[in-house]
């Protein structure tokens, strides 16, 4: 490798668009020198109230280095904006196949009548939290946003119910 092959550019690969921000995955492909340290990293943008939702890394730990002092919540597999303004952080996971596991869209790819008696809820309504369900970063509830940064957003028929 070359000294130039450590520097690494995220304006040279593509943003995705998920939910509540943005994502841009450094891979093998687009940054080869990360197979030396065996490591991955990926570019967050939470928007105001955006949560990057509770998962696991089944094969790495992960450390967040955030660009700004801004009012980030992390815990054990997720992050949270708690600030009106967006933010941006870098996600390092120490193992260049890390995997990602988002622990509520896959509890609710169990059989609904699992997920009913392990909720005490009937299927019905299994079945309508699970269709409601983001995959990824989604914005908080609709009146902490408002209450918060005054953003509106649209509720969906199940939150209408609870909110």
């Amino acid at each position: 490798f070359k000294t130039e092959d450590f520097v690494f550019d995220f304006r040279r690969i593509p943003v995705e668009s998920i939910g509540g921000g943005l994502l841009q995955t450094v891979e093998l492909a687009s940054f080869p020198v990360v197979a030396m340290g065996n490591s991955a990293q990926s570019r967050f943008t939470l928007d105001p109230c955006g949560i990057n939702l509770p998962h696991v890394h089944p094969r790495a730990t992960e450390f967040a280095f955030v660009f700004r002092e801004s009012s980030i919540r992390v815990a054990f597999g997720y992050q949270q904006n708690t600030d009106c303004d967006g933010i941006h952080f870098i996600s390092t996971l120490n193992n260049a196949d890390a995997g990602v596991v988002t622990i509520t869209s896959n509890f609710f790819k169990l059989p609904v009548k699992g997920i009913a008696g392990s909720m005490d809820i009937t299927p019905e309504l299994a079945t309508e939290i699970r269709d409601e369900l983001p995959l990824n970063i989604e914005q908080m509830k609709p009146r902490i946003n408002q209450r918060t940064c005054g953003i509106q957003y649209r509720k969906s028929k199940l939150l209408q119910k609870f909110v």
